[in-house]
């Protein structure tokens, strides 16, 4: 991907000169087996000793970038944990004062995705927190959104956009997304148009289809001591728990971590 003061041709003479000779070697196609849910949902205990807060995330299967889905939950998300008024951070932050802040997000690849809900729970509070994530979850799994909601959302979406194409970099990062997730390149031309036609039914309808979180996973990460007894009781699932893994050993470079999705 080239993005810049160039032109086309410009360009392209500049790639043919450099790599127009490139052979690509015979490479196997990466093959990922589908895996099933759980049937019933389970709890993933980590424990940190002497932690103040515990990480809480929630955490399921979704589509490719390309489903017919895709826009009407990303669209939904915005009102579910997407923006700092959506209804995760108002529960637990602002109602219940558990989190300095708690969101979900989508991330779409071009055959699979994964909608992540996550946050720092207060130590104390990590058993409570989840039983909100569940309640917010089935919420929106059962119902979607409101109008006032879905209208929020929507303004929010389209507004973001700018920022994808706002910087040589941005508007590189986003053709190569477009390109390895399959989407076309008119995507960002189209995806307002696209926004603007999703109803309440739309997300509703999507919700009820993709979200589980009488099935999906979560994982606790926090002080095991205080938080275990607290988050078997609540019978969500089984709970496994385990220490968390030591830290690297000297000359040896750590394992790298995924960050929180955006």
């Amino acid at each position: 991907v080239v993005v810049g003061d160039v032109t086309v041709d410009r360009a392209v003479a500049l790639l043919e000169a450099r790599l127009g000779a490139w052979k690509a070697a015979a490479t196997p196609s990466p093959r990922a087996e589908p895996r099933a849910l759980p049937s019933r949902r389970v709890v993933s205990l980590v424990d940190r000793p002497g932690a103040s807060q515990s990480q809480v995330w929630v955490v399921g299967p979704l589509f490719g970038a390309s489903d017919p889905d895709a826009v009407a939950l990303r669209v939904g998300n915005y009102a579910l944990g997407g923006l700092f008024s959506s209804r995760l951070n108002l529960n637990l932050r602002e109602a219940k004062g558990y989190s300095y802040g708690v969101r979900s997000s989508l991330e779409l690849h071009r055959s699979t995705g994964l909608f992540i809900a996550s946050g720092g729970i207060v130590g104390a509070s990590t058993a409570p927190a989840v039983t909100e994530y569940e309640r917010e979850l089935a919420r929106f799994a059962e119902g979607g959104v409101t109008p006032a909601e879905l209208a929020t959302a929507k303004r929010a979406f389209v507004r973001s956009l700018p920022s994808a194409l706002a910087t040589n970099a941005a508007v590189a990062r986003s053709i190569v997304t477009l390109v390895v997730t399959g989407l076309p390149l008119d995507w960002y031309r189209t995806l307002p148009a696209k926004v603007e036609a999703v109803t309440a039914d739309d997300v509703a309808r999507a919700a009820r289809r993709w979200i589980a979180p009488d099935r999906w996973p979560v994982v606790v990460v926090g002080p095991r001591s205080e938080i275990e007894a607290p988050l078997r009781a609540l019978d969500l699932g089984p709970v496994s728990a385990r220490q968390a893994a030591p830290a690297s050993s000297p000359g040896r470079a750590p394992r790298p971590s995924r960050p929180p999705a955006g």
